[in-house]
């Protein structure tokens, strides 16, 4: 990392987040979606990481 504007690095709820030069984190972050729940979607997704 280039010492120009110094970024932090910051992790929030498993999220890595990178401050720079600024007062702002995750204000912004929109962590919503349009599709909805089901229960075999866990399921799927457990398979993904487990890949």
């Amino acid at each position: 990392m280039s010492n120009h504007g110094l970024a932090r690095w910051t992790m929030i709820g498993g999220l890595l987040v990178i401050r720079h030069d600024s007062s702002r984190f995750t204000r912004d972050l929109d962590l919503s979606t349009t599709e909805q729940y089901q229960a075999d979607m866990a399921d799927q997704l457990l398979d993904e990481f487990e890949k």
